[in-house]
């Protein structure tokens, strides 16, 4: 499968708690989330007092919210995330690491409810065509990818070089199409060009098509946040 990311779209402030079961005392936390491009995976830091009894639990806290963040929904984790623990509370003396973990697990999902937006991987392509079948490349992957903004430039004599971002789910048939259009001369070169926020219908159609394969499969992964 692609390798899809998802972040957050704006920063929310969240209280979350976990539930009373058998006797043992519920613990919550604060947690101030959001969104940095710049961030690759977690950032997070503690607003706490350096005597603040929270402080041994902290890095169960960011335990919790990391392993939410890998879980992700339909097998796509979250990135690019800024976590601030604000402050917690345990409602008994029984707290623990598991619990401030799960409740820190719980925050992210909060902070996730209606708050996703996907990030799909691009491709950068570079494109080497003789001069005379440049213009219909290009016009090509303009119509194709209205985003692309293909750049050109010479190549060897007689050659253009025409390079474009690309979302890589789109590529799959690329090759032959520039075929086609090169009288089968073009030559195509490719890699990595990260990830880039996607249309909000493409969201909602990769996450129908993950929980569509997690059912075959038997379940869903990561279904809270």
């Amino acid at each position: 499968m692609l390798d899809y990311r998802m972040t957050l779209r704006d920063a929310r402030d969240i209280e979350a708690a976990t539930a009373v079961q058998h006797g043992a005392p519920a613990v919550g936390v604060k947690v101030r989330f959001a969104p940095d491009g710049a961030v690759d995976g977690l950032q997070f830091t503690a607003a706490l007092v350096a005597d603040s009894p929270l402080q041994p639990f902290v890095p169960a806290i960011r335990s919790g919210i990391a392993a939410a963040m890998q879980d992700g929904r339909g097998g796509i984790p979250f990135t690019g995330v800024r976590a601030e623990l604000v402050f917690g509370w345990a409602s008994g003396v029984a707290a623990n690491d598991a619990a401030f973990a799960r409740a820190a697990w719980i925050a992210l999902g909060c902070a996730a409810e209606g708050n996703r937006v996907l990030l799909e991987p691009m491709t950068a392509l570079e494109v080497e065509v003789p001069l005379p079948c440049a213009a219909d490349v290009v016009n090509d992957l303009t119509m194709r990818w209205p985003a692309a903004r293909p750049d050109t430039a010479p190549g060897e004599a007689g050659w253009i070089r025409v390079s474009a971002q690309v979302p890589t789910a789109e590529l799959t048939d690329y090759g032959a199409i520039l075929a086609a259009l090169s009288q089968g001369k073009g030559r195509l070169a490719s890699r990595s060009a990260g990830h880039r926020r996607a249309a909000a219908r493409t969201l909602l159609a990769v996450l129908a098509e993950r929980d569509a394969f997690g059912s075959i499969r038997g379940g869903r992964d990561g279904a809270a946040p």
